[in-house]
């Protein structure tokens, strides 16, 4: 959540616990009150995130707030009166100029992105990797000829010495993602993307049709059915989604008085059907079986 200038919150970030509409506003109100018990401008240009802990995120200046239980919440002016403001907004630029020089780099190399491994965006020795390949990136361009526009390259820790000089170079053949060391060499990057880089790019293709699939069945299904909603959850693959819908069009004529006007999302294959913890969907795992009633 940015503050900007104002005191009382904007907005709200809701990361690593899920809460319902009603506990968001709740909480947002309890934000707004410890707000207005800092003094003036003392959370000017600051980002606050709700979540499951309390502090200063050194990798991106965010203040932590617990909103886990009432006694937590209770205690958010007390502690927001006792972190490092100043410290956060340092880390916060120096989070924003990184990012910066990600894309730079992402640009010059014609990759889709560029980001770090939890733990090590913030380290000297990232920054030295960021400047070793923006040189290389600078002098070189796009790497592999190209062709990794919807390619993400990943940042991982140095590996353990003694080994093989391609430890720490990976190529994810599920999600087409790229992984090469913090020790690696811009040339190093660049010999391992020519390598491994076009097969990530095509298994990065084949997900961005298979998106494009998913998201033609949920409006052609919604339309047929004349659904409020059709939804794809979280750990829903687009194929496994796409075929949950075909399933949903056969037996349109019996579904079809049933499901009008619902909304509906498909969740995890073995999960039990059952509203949202928020109310608003009837969630079907994607496994779902339709059995006659005969």
């Amino acid at each position: 959540m940015s503050c900007g200038t104002h005191k009382r919150p904007c907005g709200l970030t809701n990361a690593s616990l899920i809460v319902d509409a009603v506990r968001r506003a709740q909480l947002a109100q309890k934000l707004a009150a410890a707000l207005d018990a800092t003094p003036d401008g003392f959370m000017r240009g600051c980002a606050i995130v709700l979540g499951n802990r309390v502090g200063v995120d050194p990798h991106s200046g965010s203040i932590w707030l617990d909103c886990r239980t009432d006694a937590a919440v209770a205690a958010w002016t007390q502690r927001l009166l006792s972190l490092d403001i100043v410290g956060a907004l340092a880390a916060k630029s120096a989070a924003a100029a990184r990012r910066d020089t990600e894309q730079t780099v992402a640009s010059l190399m014609a990759i889709a992105l560029l980001c770090a491994a939890e733990g090590l965006a913030a380290t000297g020795a990232y920054a030295a990797f960021l400047r070793n390949l923006e040189m290389t990136a600078t002098a070189r361009g796009p790497a592999a000829g190209g062709v990794l526009g919807n390619v993400p390259v990943r940042v991982g820790p140095a590996p353990d010495a003694g080994g093989p000089s391609s430890k720490g170079f990976e190529s994810d053949s599920t999600e087409g993602v790229v992984t090469v060391p913090i020790t690696a060499s811009g040339d190093n990057v660049y010999a391992f993307l020519a390598h491994a880089g076009p097969a990530c790019a095509a298994v990065r293709q084949r997900m961005h049709v298979a998106e494009l699939r998913a998201n033609e069945a949920s409006i052609a299904t919604r339309r047929l059915l004349r659904m409020r909603h059709l939804l794809r959850g979280d750990g829903v693959s687009p194929d496994a989604f796409h075929a949950a819908c075909a399933r949903l069009v056969a037996a349109r004529q019996q579904l079809a008085p049933l499901v009008e006007g619902l909304p509906m999302r498909f969740v995890i294959a073995g999960a039990r059907m059952g509203l949202s913890a928020d109310l608003q969907y009837l969630e079907v795992p994607v496994d779902f079986e339709l059995r006659s009633s005969s």
